[in-house]
Protein backbone atom coordinates (compact mmCIF):
# COMPACT_ATOMS: atom_id res chain seq x y z
CA UNK A 1 0.00 0.00 0.00
CA UNK A 2 2.76 2.80 0.52
CA UNK A 3 4.69 2.23 -2.53
CA UNK A 4 1.33 2.71 -4.49
CA UNK A 5 0.78 6.15 -2.66
CA UNK A 6 4.25 6.64 -3.08
CA UNK A 7 3.70 5.89 -7.01
CA UNK A 8 1.01 7.69 -7.21
CA UNK A 9 2.97 11.01 -5.53
CA UNK A 10 5.70 10.97 -7.95
CA UNK A 11 3.16 10.45 -11.27
CA UNK A 12 1.49 13.75 -9.82
CA UNK A 13 4.25 15.44 -9.16
CA UNK A 14 5.16 15.17 -12.88
CA UNK A 15 2.33 16.17 -13.91
CA UNK A 16 2.33 19.51 -12.53
CA UNK A 17 6.06 20.01 -13.51
CA UNK A 18 4.87 18.76 -17.21
CA UNK A 19 1.74 21.54 -16.74
CA UNK A 20 4.22 24.35 -15.37
CA UNK A 21 6.50 23.92 -18.47
CA UNK A 22 3.48 24.24 -20.52
CA UNK A 23 2.42 26.98 -19.05
CA UNK A 24 5.56 29.04 -19.38
CA UNK A 25 6.13 27.96 -23.01
CA UNK A 26 2.97 29.41 -23.67
CA UNK A 27 3.39 33.04 -21.90
CA UNK A 28 6.99 32.93 -23.60
CA UNK A 29 5.54 32.79 -27.16
CA UNK A 30 2.51 34.93 -26.23
CA UNK A 31 4.88 37.76 -25.13
CA UNK A 32 7.25 37.17 -28.08
CA UNK A 33 4.16 37.55 -30.64
CA UNK A 34 3.32 41.03 -28.78
CA UNK A 35 6.40 42.33 -28.86
CA UNK A 36 7.45 41.65 -32.45
CA UNK A 37 3.52 43.38 -33.53
CA UNK A 38 4.39 46.63 -31.89
CA UNK A 39 7.88 47.08 -33.18
CA UNK A 40 6.38 46.20 -36.41
CA UNK A 41 3.64 49.12 -36.21
CA UNK A 42 6.49 51.22 -34.88
CA UNK A 43 8.58 50.66 -37.66
CA UNK A 44 5.90 51.48 -40.23
CA UNK A 45 4.63 54.43 -38.21
CA UNK A 46 8.50 56.13 -38.43
CA UNK A 47 8.98 55.23 -42.38
CA UNK A 48 5.96 56.71 -43.57
CA UNK A 49 6.70 60.02 -41.49
CA UNK A 50 7.82 62.22 -45.19
CA UNK A 51 9.96 65.17 -44.23
CA UNK A 52 10.66 66.44 -47.56
CA UNK A 53 9.11 69.80 -47.79
CA UNK A 54 9.44 70.13 -51.56
CA UNK A 55 5.85 68.88 -52.90
CA UNK A 56 4.52 67.75 -56.23
CA UNK A 57 3.00 70.48 -58.52
CA UNK A 58 1.16 68.82 -61.53
CA UNK A 59 1.28 70.89 -63.80
CA UNK A 60 4.48 72.06 -62.57
CA UNK A 61 4.79 76.16 -61.12
CA UNK A 62 5.74 78.35 -63.35
CA UNK A 63 7.50 81.76 -63.55
CA UNK A 64 10.32 80.43 -60.67
CA UNK A 65 7.74 79.57 -58.44
CA UNK A 66 8.89 76.80 -55.81
CA UNK A 67 6.24 73.52 -55.00
CA UNK A 68 6.23 73.02 -51.41
CA UNK A 69 4.37 70.04 -50.02
CA UNK A 70 1.40 71.42 -47.34
CA UNK A 71 -0.46 69.41 -44.56
CA UNK A 72 -3.99 70.21 -44.41
CA UNK A 73 -5.60 70.17 -41.09
CA UNK A 74 -7.51 66.74 -41.60
CA UNK A 75 -4.09 65.83 -42.13
CA UNK A 76 -4.14 65.59 -45.86
CA UNK A 77 -1.10 65.56 -47.85
CA UNK A 78 -0.68 68.49 -50.45
CA UNK A 79 1.22 70.18 -52.95
CA UNK A 80 1.16 74.14 -53.28
CA UNK A 81 2.92 76.33 -55.87
CA UNK A 82 4.66 79.46 -53.81
CA UNK A 83 4.99 82.28 -56.37
CA UNK A 84 7.69 84.88 -56.85
CA UNK A 85 6.29 88.77 -55.72
CA UNK A 86 5.71 89.05 -59.26
CA UNK A 87 3.08 86.36 -59.99
CA UNK A 88 0.31 84.67 -58.57
CA UNK A 89 -2.34 82.00 -59.24
CA UNK A 90 -2.80 78.58 -58.54
CA UNK A 91 0.60 77.41 -61.19
CA UNK A 92 1.98 81.09 -60.44
CA UNK A 93 1.04 82.17 -64.30
CA UNK A 94 -0.57 85.26 -63.60
CA UNK A 95 1.26 88.70 -63.23
CA UNK A 96 0.79 90.27 -59.67
CA UNK A 97 0.42 93.66 -61.22
CA UNK A 98 -0.96 95.51 -64.11
CA UNK A 99 0.94 96.98 -67.06
CA UNK A 100 1.59 100.60 -66.68
CA UNK A 101 -1.13 102.89 -68.61
CA UNK A 102 0.57 106.25 -68.13
CA UNK A 103 4.29 106.79 -67.05
CA UNK A 104 5.34 109.76 -64.93
CA UNK A 105 8.44 110.94 -62.66
CA UNK A 106 7.31 109.13 -59.50
CA UNK A 107 5.78 106.04 -61.17
CA UNK A 108 8.96 104.25 -61.28
CA UNK A 109 10.48 103.99 -57.52
CA UNK A 110 14.19 103.21 -56.42
CA UNK A 111 15.71 105.84 -59.31
CA UNK A 112 14.18 103.91 -61.76
CA UNK A 113 13.46 105.75 -65.00
CA UNK A 114 10.36 105.38 -67.85
CA UNK A 115 10.92 104.13 -71.27
CA UNK A 116 9.15 102.94 -74.22
CA UNK A 117 6.14 104.39 -76.11
CA UNK A 118 3.00 106.27 -74.84
CA UNK A 119 1.42 103.52 -75.25
CA UNK A 120 2.97 101.12 -74.04
CA UNK A 121 5.12 102.83 -70.66
CA UNK A 122 7.57 100.57 -68.92
CA UNK A 123 9.74 101.43 -65.77
CA UNK A 124 13.70 100.33 -66.34
CA UNK A 125 14.67 99.44 -62.96
CA UNK A 126 18.17 100.28 -61.68
CA UNK A 127 20.12 97.39 -60.21
CA UNK A 128 18.61 95.64 -57.32
CA UNK A 129 15.11 97.32 -57.53
CA UNK A 130 12.11 94.72 -59.06
CA UNK A 131 8.40 95.19 -60.11
CA UNK A 132 6.75 97.02 -62.82
CA UNK A 133 7.02 100.16 -60.94
CA UNK A 134 10.33 99.44 -59.23
CA UNK A 135 8.35 99.44 -56.23
CA UNK A 136 10.48 96.24 -55.05
CA UNK A 137 14.21 96.55 -53.51
CA UNK A 138 16.76 93.41 -52.82
CA UNK A 139 17.00 92.22 -49.32
CA UNK A 140 20.62 91.58 -48.38
CA UNK A 141 22.12 89.36 -45.82
CA UNK A 142 25.73 88.45 -45.03
CA UNK A 143 26.06 84.63 -43.64
CA UNK A 144 29.24 83.56 -42.35
CA UNK A 145 29.88 79.58 -41.82
CA UNK A 146 33.39 77.66 -41.40
CA UNK A 147 34.90 75.58 -43.74
CA UNK A 148 35.25 72.23 -43.64
CA UNK A 149 37.34 69.74 -45.90
CA UNK A 150 35.68 66.31 -46.10
CA UNK A 151 34.41 66.63 -42.57
CA UNK A 152 37.19 68.00 -41.00
CA UNK A 153 38.00 72.02 -40.54
CA UNK A 154 39.72 73.14 -42.90
CA UNK A 155 42.90 74.88 -42.88
CA UNK A 156 44.48 77.88 -44.60
CA UNK A 157 45.69 78.09 -48.09
CA UNK A 158 46.67 80.88 -50.31
CA UNK A 159 44.22 80.30 -52.65
CA UNK A 160 41.36 80.97 -50.47
CA UNK A 161 42.91 84.65 -50.89
CA UNK A 162 42.35 84.37 -54.72
CA UNK A 163 38.55 84.81 -55.47
CA UNK A 164 39.37 82.97 -59.28
CA UNK A 165 41.39 79.80 -57.99
CA UNK A 166 39.34 76.46 -58.39
CA UNK A 167 39.33 76.19 -54.47
CA UNK A 168 37.70 79.65 -53.61
CA UNK A 169 34.67 78.59 -56.42
CA UNK A 170 34.34 75.47 -55.67
CA UNK A 171 33.63 76.40 -51.77
CA UNK A 172 31.76 79.29 -52.56
CA UNK A 173 29.74 77.29 -55.03
CA UNK A 174 28.92 74.21 -52.12
CA UNK A 175 27.68 76.67 -49.54
CA UNK A 176 25.69 79.08 -52.03
CA UNK A 177 23.90 75.56 -53.08
CA UNK A 178 23.23 74.27 -49.61
CA UNK A 179 21.89 78.12 -48.84
CA UNK A 180 19.84 78.40 -51.44
CA UNK A 181 18.64 74.94 -50.18
CA UNK A 182 18.13 75.82 -46.90
CA UNK A 183 15.76 79.35 -47.96
CA UNK A 184 13.96 77.02 -50.18
CA UNK A 185 13.37 74.52 -47.65
CA UNK A 186 12.77 76.18 -44.92
CA UNK A 187 9.71 76.46 -42.21
CA UNK A 188 8.23 79.86 -43.53
CA UNK A 189 7.07 78.26 -46.91
CA UNK A 190 6.22 82.22 -48.04
CA UNK A 191 10.36 83.02 -47.96
CA UNK A 192 10.81 79.46 -50.27
CA UNK A 193 10.34 82.04 -53.74
CA UNK A 194 13.05 84.56 -52.10
CA UNK A 195 16.40 83.73 -53.23
CA UNK A 196 17.28 85.34 -56.07
CA UNK A 197 21.61 85.13 -55.54
CA UNK A 198 24.85 84.22 -53.85
CA UNK A 199 27.53 85.92 -53.71
CA UNK A 200 31.25 85.46 -52.20
CA UNK A 201 32.56 88.27 -49.85
CA UNK A 202 35.74 87.29 -48.65
CA UNK A 203 37.40 83.93 -46.65
CA UNK A 204 38.41 84.56 -43.01
CA UNK A 205 41.44 82.88 -41.49
CA UNK A 206 42.13 80.55 -38.31
CA UNK A 207 39.51 78.94 -38.54
CA UNK A 208 38.61 79.48 -42.34
CA UNK A 209 35.28 81.39 -42.44
CA UNK A 210 33.62 81.79 -45.76
CA UNK A 211 31.35 85.18 -45.85
CA UNK A 212 28.76 85.13 -48.31
CA UNK A 213 25.80 87.50 -49.72
CA UNK A 214 22.67 86.42 -50.12
CA UNK A 215 20.07 88.47 -52.02
CA UNK A 216 16.39 87.89 -52.08
CA UNK A 217 13.48 89.09 -53.43
CA UNK A 218 10.60 89.35 -50.79
CA UNK A 219 7.05 90.77 -51.27
CA UNK A 220 6.44 94.35 -49.67
CA UNK A 221 3.89 93.15 -47.31
CA UNK A 222 6.39 91.20 -45.70
CA UNK A 223 9.47 93.44 -45.63
CA UNK A 224 9.46 94.54 -42.70
CA UNK A 225 8.68 91.36 -40.90
CA UNK A 226 11.63 89.89 -42.52
CA UNK A 227 15.14 90.08 -39.96
CA UNK A 228 18.74 88.22 -39.39
CA UNK A 229 16.98 85.88 -37.29
CA UNK A 230 13.77 85.16 -39.37
CA UNK A 231 16.56 83.96 -42.20
CA UNK A 232 18.73 82.25 -39.66
CA UNK A 233 15.52 80.20 -38.91
CA UNK A 234 14.96 79.69 -42.31
CA UNK A 235 17.93 78.29 -43.27
CA UNK A 236 18.41 76.16 -39.81
CA UNK A 237 14.85 74.44 -40.72
CA UNK A 238 15.61 74.27 -44.17
CA UNK A 239 18.85 72.66 -43.91
CA UNK A 240 17.28 70.07 -41.44
CA UNK A 241 15.59 68.65 -44.31
CA UNK A 242 18.12 67.85 -46.97
CA UNK A 243 19.54 65.05 -48.41
CA UNK A 244 22.43 64.02 -46.24
CA UNK A 245 24.60 62.41 -49.29
CA UNK A 246 25.01 65.84 -50.66
CA UNK A 247 28.51 66.01 -51.52
CA UNK A 248 28.42 69.93 -50.69
CA UNK A 249 27.92 68.83 -47.26
CA UNK A 250 31.62 68.22 -46.77
CA UNK A 251 32.28 71.45 -47.15
CA UNK A 252 30.02 72.38 -43.68
CA UNK A 253 29.64 71.06 -40.46
CA UNK A 254 25.43 70.80 -40.85
CA UNK A 255 25.44 70.49 -37.14
CA UNK A 256 27.16 73.67 -36.80
CA UNK A 257 24.19 74.98 -38.57
CA UNK A 258 21.28 73.21 -36.93
CA UNK A 259 22.49 73.97 -33.27
CA UNK A 260 22.93 77.78 -33.69
CA UNK A 261 27.12 77.94 -33.06
CA UNK A 262 27.25 81.22 -32.89
CA UNK A 263 31.24 80.94 -33.60
CA UNK A 264 30.98 78.78 -36.34
CA UNK A 265 27.08 80.38 -38.13
CA UNK A 266 26.14 83.43 -38.17
CA UNK A 267 23.56 85.59 -40.08
CA UNK A 268 23.78 89.61 -40.44
CA UNK A 269 21.51 91.96 -42.36
CA UNK A 270 22.51 94.55 -44.72
CA UNK A 271 20.14 97.07 -45.28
Amino acid sequence: MPTIIVINSLLIFQLLCLLIIWVETTLSTNISYSTSTVKLIQSKTISSINTNPIGNCQPPCLNNGICRRIISVDGKDDSKCICTPDFKGVYCNDETETDLTSCYESTCKYGGMCIGTSKSPKCSCKLHSRGKRCERHDLFFVVELQVYENGKEATWQKDYEDKSSYLSNKTSADVCKLLQLGITQGSDIQLSSSFIQCNLITYHKNPVIIEVQLVLDIELSMVTKISSSVIHNQLITGLKTIDLNLNELKTISLDDIITGNSSTFNVYGMY
